[in-house]
């Protein structure tokens, strides 16, 4: 029988946790602070670009994700434990998700996602129990941006944000800057300004994805 990816997904995961702790620092926290694009206000999640993109074929070969996944084999291992972690360690890193959000004073949002997508309903079902959790509690902004689009209406009525990488006209939300302007303008749909090169904060001066079904990217 052909395995699926949900069965390689697992795979993975069991053959990194084999060679690998998944026993991880008192102070670890799953979720970084900011990146260089990205207000340290916003909290953010990432497991491994490509093994957990379902349709990834017209986007692998220029992701952004993939290629930091190449040259950082740090940022590798840290994708991978925690891919391996949501799997193998789900109810206990949860329960640390929540934690580390409620105990965020300064976060103001949480993008689920730098790397990787929805790959598996039990995948979408955990982090639709984080939001939940976490909005009985505070206000905090959750986004993602995903090409399962069928996952998008639970995604929401948890209180997450869906940015659909699938426009209405069935093309991808990226593309080189002329392409993707003209591509945005047909269909009306703002552009990122920090991929545009305008100076801007994603959570800052620009808070499009907490809002937006649909946002246009140039291709970086």
């Amino acid at each position: 029988m052909k395995k699926t990816m949900e069965d390689r997904i697992h795979e993975a995961a069991k053959v990194f946790a084999e060679g690998n702790t998944l026993t991880v620092p008192s102070a670890w926290k799953p979720l970084k602070a900011g990146n260089m694009k990205l207000a340290k206000s916003v909290l953010i999640w990432s497991i491994p670009a490509g093994l957990t993109c379902p349709n990834a074929a017209d986007c692998v070969a220029t992701c952004y994700a993939m290629k930091a996944q190449r040259m950082y084999p740090s940022v590798r291992f840290g994708r991978m434990r925690r891919l391996a972690l949501a799997i193998l360690e789900q109810e206990w890193l949860e329960d640390r998700i929540v934690e580390q959000i409620l105990t965020a004073k300064t976060a103001k949002a949480v993008r689920i996602h730098e790397s990787g997508d929805f790959w598996s309903l039990d995948y979408v079902e955990f982090w639709c129990r984080i939001a939940r959790r976490v909005l009985k509690e505070r206000a905090v902004q959750f986004y993602t941006y995903t090409k399962m689009t069928g996952f998008a209406a639970q995604l929401r009525e948890a209180g997450i944000n869906v940015v659909e990488s699938v426009l209405p006209d069935g093309s991808i939300n990226y593309g080189p800057a002329s392409e993707i302007t003209n591509r945005a303008r047909r269909l009306g749909v703002p552009v990122c300004p920090v991929t545009l090169g305008v100076d801007a904060k994603c959570g800052e001066s620009c808070r499009l994805c907490w809002t937006r079904r649909y946002v246009a990217f140039v291709q970086h």
